[in-house]
């Protein structure tokens, strides 16, 4: 059934033109993006004290209403009148529903506008009436980031760097990056390990945080800010730290007469029992040559309240980077485990499998190979052809810093044999140890490796069969008894799904090749590495939640219809356990 967008508006306009005073506007009064097409003009009443008010509303609607709401906004005498209560912006904006958090009866067009008016009118009653005064403190960061008439727009693209809480009124740093990075522009930090170790990865992609100046922090919010409006002069800035205490008043004065520009004031704001930190930036120059003062003498402290009392501070608002918000903000919890992973070979199982891993935020990584990305393996791999040429540790790491410019990145280009020959602590001081490199060769060292002591972390092994018709996963805890080798037969993974005897007999449909002699490669597709993860990934997900002490193996069948197109034989293990999608777990 196809939806007549226009039909529906005006339904809507038949059926509320009944019972309210509606025109249609000739051009749309409300410039937005994306732009509404067409806009109401609903002249309407409000009860606040005592009696009903006249006011005026703006109707403007998306091009996609009824499977979204109508936007409304107060006229500007209306606003004039109403300004400063919640859910009102200065844009005239009357926050009603969260689309997010409706659903709409899109056959009813009617309803959808007649809902949406009437709480528009509700929260103005509420508003004028005060009942609604606590709603201030949900919304108050997007209350605080308002642009008010003839002032600078405040600034929200700042970052909180600053990982612990912190209880005591003490300077913090303020500093630019010389490049942005996304939308932020600037920073908040303390010089931390958690910052030296943002700092390096800065550096890594060639960028850098400039410093501008210390900043004054309070760990407590002031009384009289709890409401707009929160466009605030220097004169009315001294006021609110007044509040504080005199203690607050000292090092406010010892700070602002210390006459280091610009100077920078922050506080601590808990909404909903998570803490914020806003502030402003005094960005007008206090002087220092003051007629009749001498040089120095009449301070910045004194000055805000007088010839630079009217002047308006600029607001700032930050947003936290730091693990504990971030689990909260995606997993709703913040009691994942602190885990440091390893991976060695970063081609399209090790890529993607990094993909799955830094899910869990973890504090470190450490990434092995010495290969470099080039074109071929784009198509399965987790990057893409603007980081071919570079070396694959190097290119993950970009990766990983460009999503949490915090995380501790480690690299080596060393190949693992080497690694573990000369530093194997590389290795072992992170949790779990990822081995995805897919060469049998090496995995038989690494099985050596962990029998002998040499490799003392819990440790995965994982690879895949050409064409992905099997996928592997050993897991062999810290101090294990089990070993790789009770897991061959001859040379071969006993729970292959090829047949041994494909391999013996070099069947060349195993594998491809380029020209050239170097170019030989195992088919398999970036769908089927998606597939096969995903069906793996819980299995290592309850592993590393539950600490597991037991060695234990995973085999997932793909597609097995293929080996018999190409003329492959399986093996007994997989006629016994094969079925498309399926994933089976035993002892080793």
């Amino acid at each position: 059934m196809s939806i007549d967008f226009e039909e529906a508006r005006e339904k809507a306009y038949h059926e509320l033109s009944k019972f309210e005073t509606i025109r249609k506007c000739s051009n749309i009064p409300i410039q937005k993006m994306p732009p509404f097409v067409s806009a109401w003009e609903v002249d309407t009443e409000v009860e606040f004290d005592g009696s009903l008010h006249a006011i005026t509303l703006i109707l403007c609607f998306p091009k996609d209403f009824p499977f979204s709401i109508p936007k409304i906004y107060l006229s500007g005498k209306d606003y004039e009148k109403l300004k400063f209560i919640p859910h009102i912006d200065t844009d005239k904006f009357i926050c009603t529903f969260r689309l997010d958090t409706i659903i709409l009866d899109y056959k009813r067009p009617e309803v959808i506008v007649r809902d949406c008016l009437a709480q528009a009118k509700k929260n103005i009653s509420d508003g004028k009436k005060g009942t609604n005064i606590d709603d201030y403190a949900d919304e108050y960061l997007a209350y605080w980031k308002l642009r008010y008439p003839e002032e600078e727009p405040p600034t929200g693209s700042c970052l909180d760097m600053i990982e612990n809480e912190i209880d005591e009124i003490c300077f913090i740093k303020f500093g630019e990056f010389k490049q942005a990075i996304g939308k932020y522009t600037s920073c908040i930090y303390i010089e931390d390990d958690s910052y030296h170790n943002f700092s390096a990865n800065l550096g890594y992609m060639g960028n850098t945080v400039v410093y501008i100046n210390e900043a004054l922090y309070f760990p407590v919010f002031p009384d009289g800010m709890e409401k707009p409006p929160f466009n605030k002069t220097y004169e009315e800035t001294l006021t609110i730290v007044e509040t504080l205490g005199d203690n607050a008043v000292q090092n406010f004065k010892k700070y602002m007469d210390s006459w280091k520009f610009p100077p920078f004031l922050f506080f601590k704001k808990c909404i909903n029992d998570d803490k914020y930190i806003i502030g402003w930036v005094y960005e007008q120059p206090f002087k220092k040559k003051v007629n009749g003062f001498r040089d120095g003498a009449f301070k910045p402290f004194m000055q805000m309240r007088s010839h630079l009392k009217n002047c308006s501070v600029k607001r700032i608002s930050t947003e936290a980077i730091n693990a504990k918000r971030m689990m909260k903000r995606t997993s709703g919890t913040i009691n994942y485990p602190s885990l440091s992973f390893s991976v060695a070979g970063l081609g399209s199982i090790g890529s993607n499998l990094v993909y799955f891993l830094n899910s869990y935020n973890p504090e470190e990584v450490r990434l092995v190979d010495n290969g470099s990305l080039d074109v071929e393996n784009v198509y399965r791999h987790l990057l893409g052809l603007n980081h071919t040429g570079q070396n694959k540790v190097d290119a993950i790491k970009i990766y990983l810093t460009g999503k949490n410019p915090k995380q501790r990145i480690q690299t080596s280009t060393d190949s693992i044999i080497s690694l573990l020959n000369t530093k194997p602590e590389f290795i072992n001081e992170t949790d779990y140890f990822f081995v995805t490199i897919g060469n049998e060769n090496i995995d038989q060292y690494i099985g050596l490796a962990l029998t002998n002591g040499i490799i003392n972390t819990s440790t995965f092994m994982i690879w895949v069969e050409p064409y992905l018709v099997g996928g592997h996963c050993l897991f062999f805890p810290k101090n294990t008894s089990s070993t790789y080798d009770s897991l061959l037969d001859g040379l071969f993974y006993k729970n292959n799904v090829v047949n041994k005897q494909e391999f013996l007999s070099q069947n060349k449909n195993l594998s491809l090749s380029e020209a050239g002699c170097q170019s030989c490669y195992v088919p398999y597709g970036g769908s089927d590495v998606m597939l096969f993860l995903s069906a793996l990934f819980p299995k290592i997900d309850d592993i590393l939640k539950d600490k597991a002490k037991k060695a234990t193996g995973f085999t997932w069948f793909g597609d097995l219809s293929i080996l018999s197109s190409k003329g492959i034989k399986e093996s007994d293990f997989a006629k016994e356990h094969g079925e498309a999608g399926k994933i089976i777990q035993y002892d080793i």
